[in-house]
């Protein structure tokens, strides 16, 4: 078995939609658990979907334009097994930052559509996921010595990677190159790790769920120090909670209360209104309500969690939290019955929903029987694959498989599935829409004459798209 490593990545991709949008380009640095690299760096770039619309903002952003990721690409579902292989091998803990939320985001979402197991290389042959972002939000919050901390333009604390590092004196001059971003983020880690290092070891332990939910089954209802972005920057984005019970649907989720709201001042209310209050934008919040302080920590998600062994004036200071808000807290839960009110709470049911079989990863765990014939049907032709969909007991990947066919193999088609395809491809780029595009980037043209070259590239592939649309005859592909 390889000797543990992690695997510092990075995507850039062609909108801000995890679920939806596709990647463009995929950078990685293996490192040692010292954080010295081992092996050489990946780079490598992904072909446009055909079925997907690219954001004029995220071009902006990365500078790639569509036609150099479908130059110096290669076919998603190529790519898909790629990043796959770095990422699946053995003893290996995948890291960026913000990657749990966004990339690992893309990264399921990915192998699920190209019919790869989008869980198995998080946990199998000892593999685990960690990010630096939250990380760095404890840091700042508990131990900040020894590390320069950039402030926003409103005064609050900046946990943006090209800011930190920038403060840190790290190299960082092509912000939102995936390779660049990498470098950068190990970089940042080696000063937390060289700085901090007993913090450092201590949370990335956290990366294991087990090693996470036994931190909190320890504690037996006591409190303890999280680090979350759902926590304000005004808060060096952590708080105090304290553990309530597992979620009743996702063993996973722990609910706990955040000390900094005091529980009886909303928690007479019904379990209906808790829920609706707990998930309403705060514009619609009633008047004189108070947001309840239910919080969930994933022990799946590499939790930033710490005892509050180390919650001193300092700290509380800096999280504006007192000692007494938390033991009034504490104090609250264990005089009063509120474990089937929070347990109710949380069993609400949601509307459901009409969902696209490839967004739909979430709708459920496919079973043993589907992932080994997603295997075996990978490794067929793809003229063959039709003999095997109808024995997909999950209907959302028998739809996935006729669109792989249709986006790489479309001469295995049927007519009915070719008619399909053509309608699906109709709804997802949808003239209109491309039309408004093509508008709001003639403007930004005349606006940014020095990015002129990027917005006419950008123009002539909405073009090239509008054209696909309207002739079904031409090739997608």
């Amino acid at each position: 078995m390889s000797n543990p490593s992690i695997l510092w990545y990075d995507f850039e991709t062609f909108g801000a939609d995890a679920k939806l949008d596709s990647p463009a380009q995929f950078a990685a640095q293996r490192t040692d658990h010292n954080l010295m690299p081992i092996d050489s760096p990946e780079i490598f770039y992904c072909q446009p979907l055909a079925d997907r619309m690219i954001s004029p903002d995220a071009v902006a952003i990365t500078g790639i334009t569509p036609q150099h990721a479908q130059q110096n690409g290669v076919p998603e579902y190529q790519f898909a097994e790629r990043v796959h292989a770095l990422m699946a091998q053995p003893n290996t803990t995948t890291c960026g930052y913000n990657t749990i939320r966004f990339d690992d985001e893309v990264c399921r979402h990915m192998f699920w559509r190209n019919m790869i197991d989008p869980y198995g290389r998080e946990f199998k042959n000892n593999n685990a996921r960690f990010d630096l972002l939250d990380v760095m939000r404890l840091t700042s919050a508990l131990r900040p010595e020894g590390l320069y901390w950039p402030k926003r333009d409103d005064g609050l604390p900046s946990y943006k990677l090209e800011q930190l590092s920038v403060a840190n004196g790290i190299e960082h001059t092509d912000a939102h190159d995936a390779m660049a971003d990498v470098r950068a983020t190990i970089a940042l880690a080696q000063k937390v790790r060289r700085q901090q290092e007993k913090l450092w070891h201590y949370v990335f332990e956290f990366r294991y769920k087990h090693r996470a939910k036994g931190f909190l089954e320890q504690l037996n209802g006591a409190p303890f120090l999280h680090a979350s972005g759902k926590v304000s920057a005004e808060f060096f984005g952590t708080t105090v909670l304290v553990p309530l019970l597992t979620h009743p649907t996702n063993r996973n989720e722990i609910i706990c209360w955040d000390a900094r709201v005091a529980p009886q001042d909303c928690l007479d209310a019904s379990a209906k209104d808790l829920n609706e209050w707990l998930y309403a934008k705060s514009s619609e919040l009633p008047e004189d309500v108070v947001r309840p302080g239910f919080k969930s920590v994933h022990v799946n998600k590499a939790p930033m969690m710490a005892p509050m062994s180390l919650f001193d004036e300092a700290v509380s200071k800096r999280i504006q939290i007192s000692e007494t808000q938390v033991r009034q807290c504490v104090d609250y839960f264990q005089s009063h019955d509120w474990q089937s009110l929070v347990v109710e709470v949380f069993s609400q049911p949601f509307e459901a929903e009409d969902k696209d079989p490839e967004q739909d990863l979430y709708g459920g765990f496919i079973s043993m029987h589907d992932r080994q014939l997603m295997d075996k049907m990978r490794a067929l032709p793809a003229e063959e694959w039709s003999k095997f969909e109808l024995d997909l007991g999950d209907p959302r990947l028998a739809a996935i498989a006729v669109r792989l066919r249709a986006r790489y193999f479309p001469h295995t088609l049927t007519q009915s599935e070719q008619s399909r395809w053509q309608a699906y491809l109709e709804q997802r780029t949808s003239p209109v829409e491309l039309q408004s595009l093509i508008k709001q980037v003639r403007q930004r043209k005349k606006i940014e004459p020095e990015r002129s070259a990027i917005w006419q590239a950008l123009l002539d592939w909405y073009q090239t798209q509008l054209l696909r649309v309207d002739s079904p005859q031409l090739s997608l592909f």
